[in-house]
Formats: structure tokens, sequence, C-alpha cells
């Protein structure tokens, strides 16, 4: 050992070996040793950190551990899995601070990776006994030493929705109660996808005899994940029930300083430290710790800081003790002067202290260390900050992490801890079945943490017994985080359990290292297999698809022709033809011959093909018209025994400059390091204005039209394509006579070796009629099944009354519990029974129930990990509130739908809400065939349209056809794909699509609102969403000025009815929903016209927009004129009255206020606030609500 350890770091172990810590002093330095040479001898067993004084403000305590109100307090970290004896792999951090009256205390708790939903079968609230029944914290609080006065210990425990239970003790006596009358606040909440926190605030006045805090005093307390999900687990931060450290009373509770401004301890990694950005570009990964200490005052803190790092071998010796176990023999072994009885550790329990140490340092060795002054500046603008680390490069073996700082001063400790972790060789063996579907297992070995060689390979093997059922091998990847091979698992029987071992060889064969997996496989699922759905109908209000001549067909509103090459020559919607002239592929010098004909028609389908060549490529075309006006092509390229290169291949869709003004992309590219989420809508200017020469990356759908008729052209992925400029795959071009959508499949190039597939879609809308959907009106409320959830029956009743008052005749419910949220069925038989009482009330009320039903794939749904794994998006992605992304494979839709199926026709309600469910995103599972490599060897994506389009088509034809109980479908989505969007009631939308500006115009522009929310005219209902996502400063009244224009409803909570059914007025803050609902119900029927279609209204000066409802009452008209800049406006609104059938003499009234607008020469005089909108009827009265509150100004409420 290095003789500058012995000079320069020797520390007694205060209170543990120098002084029993029943006195419960915080640690002090000590004189340094004359020749220390253990471990235990040199550090202090008892934690030590600061708890400084809230800054600037005490934190609000709601769950949420919020970056601002927690930065000045202190953390502390390195919580030991008692399992292990080492660092856990999930994360548990403790924050602390205190004021005057509290002491703060704030836990964040990882979950592990597969498992994000902890358990909570108590509610919010305190209880009697929670220790050990959910997924919980504990803090054990000894608040002061007892010299000071103190002769209590307190005990919380809290789990993940707020549930609590506390006890006090006697540090004196034995056991503990529990109904301790106190006044502590305490919430929780899941708040992140992986991890849980809760927050707790202590009154001082609770705690008889505490040593309150400020300088110079010390509290005492431990903080413990408890973890009963998915296995029982104990992490905690002083291991105070460890061996004989009595627990509640544990003479080595970690110590928490009070300080007034600092330092506020901070540590920014233990163990395996976090890469930067430069470490993760060099290739780099360091072990050790990083502290940071603020300092709120205005004086320095020096501290004068000792730090070592130890390393042992990866593998621990067979029966070698964990460094806590063996330090706690030592300590008691010293304390007592005899032997250590445990009869859990035979062997260890009459070994010599001298031999207990003997291991621990020869397995051990000194790596390094760091000690010298560290000084954290006094604030200035923002807290001053000094940095402390201590760092190693990065490789397999147990380790020993230990620091301690002190004031420079006085010698006392400020923050200390001893912290053993593990950084352990991979080939760690998880494995992913899919029993249902491929009958494949995919195993996958970690490569973390080993040495390996580009020569080096990784051999699997499944058996079931003795039986090898197959095997596999993977190369290896120097740099790759793990390999993977997918075995053969048909042969394992329904209750087997198989194990798959992994081998990393080397190059001459020889074993390295080897590790194991086991998964048993449960009796296959009854659901998996159903046909629901899957009837050959046509539901309604669909339409058959009707042959029209030999190369058309008709379906609703719409007929296509087929021609060259087998696309559409002629498209014709609501008696339009859309296009300029017939889609056409251009292979450049390589001519298409491909002559059409009519291969069958069926009620559902119109099917034609083109045989014939592209160049020296036979070509094959199978187009299918589907009776939503949906065709899908598959081009089939053969090149035959030679290579075959086409010069280019660009799909051209030629449309008339009338029907090309709105237009929509979703999103771009298929490689996932590059691929945006984000889409594009508005106008046709604006997407060339927004886009050089209009040219886009590859986006799966691009819609091009008006609002009510169009064509959207999709396609899953661009395998195969040849492109010169990736950036430049799809245009929008603007040609004398046309605007063409030109998809450049290769526009370099493409050699053809073998044959090729490409697929695509291209739907024609408006794909159905949507004015049955746009007659139901809902208000979403919340959870029958809480406790509160949705008050007393006195409330529900009046709530109901209001609805029935107000038009609503439907209402929304979260159906399932936090632990299976966004399954499509319930799960929990207590809280199923509450929401089936609730769903008979309300129909009996006369309403409509639709639960929310759809986010993902819920991790504690039955055998999720093992046929619920099959249904996952690979990557898998952890999506929040316990859920995973999915994949619409036949396993997610036969088990989704055999959910829905239950919920509709065994609950009763009336229909399924997917948040995002249906919803295409980039995907690369293997065995669904989505995962490609490109030319140039990266790996790529494919948006899974068609799979998604078949499991919603199956569901709208089972809630419209099949059941027992007719339903609905709603579905949330971004940009809409009407190939899947055609097969919804509902779409609700507006979470995604809003642009983060601080303004109306600046969230979104009219034309942007035009293309994605006015879709009911193109056969898609939507209902806008303004929950505000992402909390712009622009309130619900400032958006019915878009909305309004537009002609789409505001989706609408239950408590706006119910409590502002009455308002009316056009305050900023005003919620005038229920009465713009009943002016817009009263023209029902009407004729509406758009802004940007001569609405017979112009304003003077311009500026505002207006658009009008005329009829269906002759000689009445509503108007909505909207003045969406954030400036006001003032002039003149003109109306032409002959345009909007009214009499010339007809009174203009004000319809928010049913006032009357007094004309003058030329027009109606108004004036209209920022981002603000006028009502006028004109020859019609609306009366305003009885006892009307009415909010026109501008302040908050």
């Amino acid at each position: 050992m290095p003789m500058s350890v012995a000079a320069a770091i020797a520390i007694a172990l205060v209170g543990v070996l120098a002084a029993p810590c029943g006195g419960q002093e915080a640690a002090a330095a000590a004189p340094p040793a004359a020749a220390p040479g253990l471990i235990p001898e040199w550090w202090s067993r008892q934690v030590v950190c600061t708890t400084p004084r809230a800054t600037p403000a005490a934190p609000v305590i709601d769950g949420y551990i919020t970056y601002r109100e927690w930065y000045h307090a202190s953390s502390v970290g390195g919580f030991i899995e008692v399992a292990t004896g080492n660092v856990s792999t999930q994360d548990v951090r403790l924050y602390t601070c205190w004021d005057d009256t509290h002491v703060y205390l704030a836990m964040k708790v990882d979950r592990p990776p597969m498992h994000p939903t902890p358990r909570a079968t108590f509610l919010p609230g305190r209880h009697d006994h929670l220790w050990w029944k959910d997924d919980n914290v504990e803090l054990v609080i000894q608040p002061g030493r007892r010299e000071r006065g103190n002769a209590h210990f307190y005990a919380l425990a809290v789990n993940s929705v707020g549930a609590w239970s506390v006890m006090r003790g006697a540090l004196d006596g034995a056991g503990g109660d529990t109904a301790w009358p106190c006044s502590w606040r305490v919430a929780a909440t899941r708040q992140g996808l992986e991890h849980w926190a809760a927050e707790v605030a202590i009154p001082l006045a609770d705690l008889e005899g505490c040593e309150r805090p400020g300088p110079g005093a010390v509290w005492f307390m431990d903080a413990m994940n408890q973890q009963v999900t998915p296995a029982k687990r104990m992490v905690d931060l002083g291991l105070i029930w460890n061996l004989n450290r009595h627990g509640y009373r544990s003479t080595v509770l970690p110590a928490f300083v009070f300080v007034e401004h600092g330092p506020v301890a901070r540590p920014h990694g233990i163990g395996r430290l976090p890469v930067s950005a430069a470490q993760k570009a060099a290739g780099e990964a360091t072990v050790g710790s990083r502290m940071v200490f603020y300092n709120t005052g205005t004086t320095p803190i020096a501290l004068t800081a000792q730090m070592q790092l130890f390393k042992a071998a990866a593998e621990r010796p067979p029966g070698a003790l964990d460094l806590f176990t063996a330090w706690d023999i030592i300590q008691h072994i010293r304390e007592t002067g005899k032997p250590w009885l445990d009869p859990k550790q035979e062997v260890q329990a009459f070994r010599s202290e001298a031999d207990i140490l003997r291991e621990l340092n020869e397995r051990y060795r000194f790596v390094k260390e760091h000690h010298g002054e560290v000084v954290v500046p006094p604030r200035g603008d923002t807290a001053g900050a000094a940095y402390s680390p201590l760092e190693e490069p990065l490789s397999s073996g147990e380790y020993i992490v230990a620091w301690r700082y002190a004031d420079a001063a006085t010698g006392e400790v400020l923050s200390a801890q001893v912290v053993p972790f593990a950084v352990l060789p991979g080939l760690r063996v998880t494995l992913r079945p899919y029993f249902l579907t491929h009958g494949r297992l995919r195993a996958e070995a970690s490569l973390e943490n080993l040495v390996v060689s580009a020569t080096d390979r990784v051999a699997f093997e499944l058996r079931v017994g003795d039986a090898v059922l197959d095997a596999g091998e993977a190369p290896v990847v120097p740099g790759a985080e793990a390999v993977h091979v997918y075995l053969d698992c048909r042969e394992v029987r329904p209750g087997s359990t198989a194990t798959v071992t992994a081998r990393l060889l080397r190059s001459d064969g020889a074993e390295a290292l080897r590790n194991s997996a086991v998964v048993t496989r449960p009796p296959t699922p009854s659901w998996f297999g159903n046909r629901i759905g899957r009837s050959a109908v046509v539901p309604p209000p669909f339409e058959p698809v009707r042959p029209d001549g030999d190369l058309s067909a008709r379906v609703w509103e719409r007929r296509l022709t087929i021609g060259a090459a087998g696309l559409p020559s002629s498209v014709v919607a609501r008696g339009s033809e859309l296009l300029a002239r017939p889609i056409a592929l251009d292979a450049g010098d390589a001519a298409v011959a491909m002559p059409p004909v009519r291969v069958a028609t069926t009620d559902r389908d119109a099917e034609f093909a083109a045989v014939g060549r592209i160049g020296a490529a036979a070509a094959r075309m199978r187009t299918v018209l589907h009776y939503d006006g949906t065709a899908r092509f598959d081009l089939t390229l053969d090149p035959g025994a030679a290579e075959v290169v086409l010069p280019r291949l660009i799909l051209e869709i030629p449309m008339q400059d009338t029907w090309a003004v709105l237009a929509t992309h979703h999103a771009t590219r298929t490689d996932p390091q590059r691929a945006r989420s984000t889409g594009f809508a508005g106008s046709v200017d604006e997407w060339l204005a927004a886009y050089p020469d209009g040219a886009i990356p590859f986006s799966y759908a691009v819609f091009v039209g008006t609002e009510d008729r169009g064509l959207q052209w999709f396609c899953e992925s661009d395998r195969g394509w040849a492109n010169a400029d990736e950036e430049r795959v799809i245009r929008i071009v603007r040609e004398p006579g046309a605007t063409v959508l030109r998809i450049a499949v290769a526009d370099a190039p493409l050699a053809l070796t073998a044959p090729w597939t490409l697929t695509f879609g291209l739907t024609v809308t408006p794909v159905k009629d949507t004015r049955a959907n746009r007659a139901v009106f809902r208000a979403a409320e919340g959870r029958p099944y809480d406790e509160d959830g949705l008050g007393s029956p006195d409330f529900r009743k009046a709530a109901h009354d209001a609805y029935a008052a107000r038009g609503i005749n439907a209402v929304s419910i979260y159906m399932t519990d936090d632990n299976h949220f966004g399954c499509p069925r319930m799960y929990n038989p207590a809280q199923e029974a509450k929401v089936r009482a609730y769903v008979d009330l309300v129909h009996r009320r006369g309403f409509r129930i639709t639960p929310y039903t759809g986010w993902g794939v819920n991790a504690n749904i039955p055998d999720f990990a093992t046929f619920g794994q099959e249904m996952l998006a690979e990557p898998v992605r952890n999506i929040g509130w316990g859920c995973f992304l999915h994949v619409h494979n036949q396993v997610l839709q036969d088990w989704w739908l055999d959910g829905a199926r239950y919920t509709i026709e065994e609950c009763g309600l009336d229909g399924v809400y997917g948040d995002a469910f249906s919803m295409p995103r980039l995907l690369q599972n293997e065995l669904e065939g989505y995962a490609w490599t490109d030319r140039a060897g990266r790996p790529r994506g494919t948006y899974g349209i068609w799979a998604i389009r078949e499991f919603i088509e199956r569901l709208y034809v089972f809630c419209h056809v099949e059941s027992s109980r007719p339903a609905i479908v709603r579905n949330h989505t971004n940009e809409e794909v009407y190939a899947i969007g055609g097969f919804t009631d509902e779409r609700v939308t507006g979470e995604g699509q809003y642009h983060a500006g601080d303004t109306l115009l600046g969230v979104h522009s009219p034309s942007a609102c035009r293309a994605n929310f006015m879709t009911h005219l193109n056969g898609v209902h939507t209902v806008g969403l303004w929950w505000n996502y992402h909390k712009l400063p622009v309130t619900r009244n400032e958006m019915h000025a878009m909305f309004l224009l537009h002609d789409v409803p505001m989706a609408v909570g239950g408590g706006i009815v119910q409590y502002y059914g009455n308002q009316i007025g056009y305050g900023r803050f005003a919620r005038p929903w229920v009465h713009l609902r009943q002016i817009r119900a009263a023209f029902d029927g009407a004729r509406f016209t758009g802004y940007w279609q001569d609405p017979g209204v112009r304003c003077e000066p311009p500026g505002p927009l207006a658009s009008t409802w005329v009829g269906p009452q002759p000689g009445q008209a509503l108007v909505v004129v909207s003045n969406l800049p954030k400036a006001p406006w003032s002039g003149t609104v003109i109306l032409d009255r002959g345009r909007l059938g009214v009499a010339p003499d007809a009174e203009a009234r004000d319809a928010m206020v049913d006032e009357p607008i007094p004309a003058e020469a030329g027009g109606l005089p108004l004036e209209i606030r920022p981002q603000r909108y006028r009502l006028i009827l004109v020859g019609a009265r609306m009366p305003i609500p009885d006892k009307a509150r009415r909010t026109d100004d501008d302040a908050a409420p």
C-alpha cells in the first residue's frame, strides 16, 4: 500500500471503532494514525450529509420533485442493495432541506426496467400499517441527539400514490405507536417513465424534544426502498438492519448536519459514472465519484477533501463477505470481545477478526486517491459551485469509493460515505419469447464491461432438460453493447421451462465466460387466434364497392379508373376530377409497358392487375381498391438471371390546382438516428415556403387536397430505394396547369439483382359520411372507481342534470386502475364492479359512455413476461404509466380486441378510446420484417401502417357489425392518416401538432388548422383537444377564435359543463363552451362557408377572417369574425345579406351576449380584442343562460 495513504488519509473509524455511536454525534476528524493498513480503519461506517436551509423557498409537497424547488437541497445516493452488498442497479436518491417550521424530505426511486409500475393497493392518505404491503419508501428519523433532549424515533412508510403510515417509538423502549397523531404532509406520484417520487414536510411542532434545525444541529435519518414487485428487495442507505445494527434504534443511522447556506451536497455520480459527450466520442468510460457542492451564502466555504478508490476482482470468492457485513462483524467483535454467532454463516461465524480483515485487504487493492482543499465560492447571480471528482477508467470488478469532506476551520465532517459497487462482466442473458406467432426466442447477451475482439463470437444453446432444441452463434462487434440470435422454440411445450446458455468464445474456441437464463412457457392464452373483426362485411356507413366499366370502380362519393401500370388515370371525388393527368411511373429511358386488366370485384374490394415490363425488368402491379377508398399497390420487379439497372423510378401524382390547396406530411426518415417524429400541416404555399424547392426527406404519408376532397399517398419505408439526396425524396412542384406530388423511389440508378417489391397506398377522400359522428357531444370525466373520483351520488346527479340541460349526450372516463393503465379491459375486480355500477347509472340517465383504453402494453397484464413481450416495439421503449410501446402484430391485435370485446359486451361500455395507440411509429421489429439495412450498412426501420390499418378495421367492424352492443371507436393521433382514421368515429387531436408559439398564430396558422383539424368533410370527425399540453400562453377562449372559423368542436371536461355552463363572454379566461355549443346547435344542418370561400362577409379595414352558417331556417345566419393577430382590431363588418339569405332589415345581434349590434351606413361597427372573436346572429336570437355569468375582462381568475 502506498505510504502516502498512511501519511495523508488515515482516519479513525469514528463512532464504530474509536467510540460507540450511542450518543449519535456526527463524525469528527481524528488525528492521523501511525500505520493503518485495513480498510475499516480509514473510514467512518456512518454516512454524513448536510441539510441546508430551503432556498429560495420551501418546496411544494405535491409528489413532484421539480428541478427548481429542490435545486438547493442536499441529496444523497449510493443506496445499497442488501442482497448483494453493492450499490443498487436501480437508483434511489434522498433530498433534504429545512426552514424555521419544517424539515423537508423527498425520495426518488427508480423501478426495474420492465416493471415500471410500483404496486399501490392503499389509497392516498394515512393508514395504520403500510410497511411491506406495497412498493414503498421508508424513512427512519431520530430528530436530534439524546443528550440534546431527543428521546424518540419516527418511521414513515409511503407508497407511490401517497398512502402513508407513521410510527413513533421511544429510543429506550420497544415497539412503536402507529396511531400517534401528527400533521405531517405527505404526497407521492409516479412522475417519471421509470421512477416514482415522494415528498414529506415534517412540522417541528410535532416532534417533542427534537433538536431544532440550525447550524450545529444534527438529525439521524435512514432511507430505504422497500420494493415488493416484481420481487422483494431491500435497498437501504445506512444498512441500519445489518446484523446487530438495531434497526430503528441503530447506532449508525446516517447523520444529517444542518447548515445555513451550505455546503449543499449534490453527488453527480457514484460508481459507474455518466458518460459525457466527449467521453462517448473517445470511447471512454470511468468509475468513481463526482461531488458538486453549492453555496447560497455570501462567504466562501473551505473544505478539506479526502477520497479513495479500491478495487477487487469481478468474481467474489465463494463464501466471501460483502463489505458492510464484514465491517459490522468486525465492529461487533471489537465492541463485545466475543465472536459473531450467526446461524446463516456457519464458517465465517468463527473466523477471527484478523482473518476477516485479511480477506478484505487481500481482495481489495488501492487504486487511486485525492486529498486537498475544496473552496465553494459565494453566490453571485446563482449559487456558488465547486466540483470534486475522483475517476478511474472503467474495467470489470468490485469497487469501494470513499470520501470525507470536513470544514477546513473546525474539522467538522459535513459529507462522508463509503460506497461499494460492482462493474460486473457482461454476457448477461435476456430472453424475449415469441411463442405465439414466430416460434422463436430472442436470446441476447450483454457485452457490457467485456474486453472482446472482432474474432470472438457468442454461442447460444437452448435446452429443455437434457434435450438441445436449437443453437446459434453471433459474431462479436467491438463497441457493440450486445449480440443476439433467434432460437427455434416451437418444441418448448406449455408448462415447460427452457434454459438458454450463452458462451463467449475466443478465436481459438476457448470459452472465456458463460451465463444462462430461463423462461417458462405458460399455456396458450384463450384470446390468441380469435376472429374478432374478421367478418367479410362492409360496415356502415361505408358502402360496397361497385364496378363502373371495365377499369373503373365506385365507392362512396368517389370513382377511380385504373390506367397504365395499374395506376389511377382518373380520380373523381364529390363529382370533381382531382387529377390533371394520369398518375404515372417515370423510369427515364426505360419504357413502362404494363396494360391493366380487372381481376375481380366484391363488395369489399375491386382488384386489378397490370403485367409487362419496365425496361429490361419483368413487372407486375397488383392494385386493390378497398371500400373505404384506399387502394393498395404492389409493384414487383424481377430482373431475371442478369442484373437490371433502371435509370430512375419516380411516382408522379399530378393534381388540378383547384384541389391542391392544403398539404400534410408525417414523420420523416427511416434512419432511427435521424428520424423526426414531427410533421407538417398547412397550405401548399406554406409547404413551398417552408421547404426549399418543395422537397422533404422520405415521409410515410403525404396528403394534398382541400378540406373536403384530396389524395393521400403513404408508404411504410424507403427500403430498396435509391436516392441521390435523402433530404430531397418527396417534392411538391407547381407546374403549368398542375400541382405534382413527386415521390422519388429512385432518382439515382436502381440496380436490381433479385425480385423486389414496392408497396404503397393511395387514399381518396372523403372516406365516409361523418354527420352522425358530429351529433355526439361528450364530457370528459375522471375515475369512478376512486374513493372520491366522481363524488357523491348527489354530486353525480347534479353533474348529469347539468349535462342533460346543456346538450351533452355522452361521457368518457378513465376505466382501468393505475396498475393497468391504458389496457383495453379491467383486471381489478373491485374496481371493475364500481365502473360497471357507474356505467349502469350513466345509461339510466340517458348518456353513452366510453373509456380510455389504449396506451401501449402495460407491464402488469397477465403473462406480460412471456406473451406480452411479443407485442412490444423494438427497440423496447418505456412510454410511461407502466406501459411500453407496441407493435400491431397478431398477438397485440388479438389480445387488445378480446379486451375491447369484454369491455363492450360484458361491462356495457359504449366504445373504446386509443390514445395514440393506432399512430404509425418507426419500428425495428426483426421478426415482423420491420428492421432492415440500407446500402451503406446503416440500420433502418419501418412505419407499420398496414398492420395498424388491419387492427383498426377489425376493431371498427366489431364495434359496428359484430358486437351485441353497437359501439364507437375513438382515436387520438397527430396529422391524419385517412387509411387508418377512416375506421374511427371520433378523432381527438391537439397535443403534437401545436407549435411552441406564444401567440395564437404562433401556435398554428389558419391553413394549418384547416388541414389538420377540419377533417370531418374528408371523412374523419375531429374534436380539437386544448388542454394546453405544451403550457403555451394561449387560452381556450382564444383558441375558440381559430376553432370556430373552421367549424371544429373543442373537447370539454365535465367540470366546465357543470361549473361554467352559464358563463358567457369574450374574456381571455372565459369558458363559454356550453353557450357556444348551443349557438352552434341551433344551426345544425346549415350550410357552412369558410373564410377562404367568399362567405359574404368583408371587414374594413381588412384583417379579421369570417366564416358563416346559413340556414337551415330561412332568413337566419350565424357569422363568426375572428381577429387572430395579437393586436386589437376596430372597424366595420360588412355583410352581403343576399349571400347570407337574410332580409335587408334583419337585425344583427351579438350571439354571445344577446345584444343588438347597431347598424351604421355601410355595416356593423365592431371592436375585437387580440386573438378573439365575435359571433353575430342575423335574423335570429339565442337567449343567454339563466343566471349568466359574463366575463369580458382579460384578468386571470
